[in-house]
This record gives C-alpha cells, structure tokens and sequence, in this order.
C-alpha cells in the first residue's frame, strides 16, 4: 500500500466536507482544516462542517492551536474560538 492510498486527495476532501469528521487524519491534527481555512482554500460553505470538527477535536499541538483560533475568527466563530482556547489552557 502507498501513501496515495492511505490518505484521499483534496479534491475528495472538498467534495464531502459534511463527513470531514470521520477522516482520522484530519482529526488527528495531522492534516488540519484550520490550514484550510486559514489559506482561503476552504469556501464559506464549508465553514460548518469545519466548525463541527473543531468542536469535537482536540489534537492540534499548542503551535498548531494558533491556527485553530484563526480559522474560527475567520469564519465568525469569535465565541467558538475564546471557549476553545479557555477549555485547552
């Protein structure tokens, strides 16, 4: 098995944003959605089904937390983002 197998392309990630939590590796904060958003890759349709995963994961490294609250406040999740960083530090 090769790594093109193990882990689906960004376009398959785009076409099922509303199942995003099920991926293990997104969650696991390997590949994380904050990047995405961060970047302007993620559209503003997305921004619902990222916010779920944000809500029930919580595996990103304090570098990477960074990122998390960014995309929140990107997407107008202000509240999100403060009761993240309380609930983590």
């Amino acid at each position: 098995m090769q790594m093109r197998d193990l882990c689906p392309t960004l376009e398959a990630v785009n076409q099922d944003w509303d199942h995003i939590e099920a991926i293990p590796f997104v969650t696991a904060g390997r590949v994380n959605p904050a990047l995405a958003v961060v970047s302007g890759l993620a559209k503003p349709e997305q921004y619902d089904a990222i916010r779920k995963v944000f809500k029930t994961s919580y595996h990103s490294s304090p570098y990477m937390e960074k990122y998390v609250g960014e995309a929140l406040y990107i997407m107008r999740f202000e509240n999100d983002a403060i009761a993240r960083t309380k609930r983590r530090f």
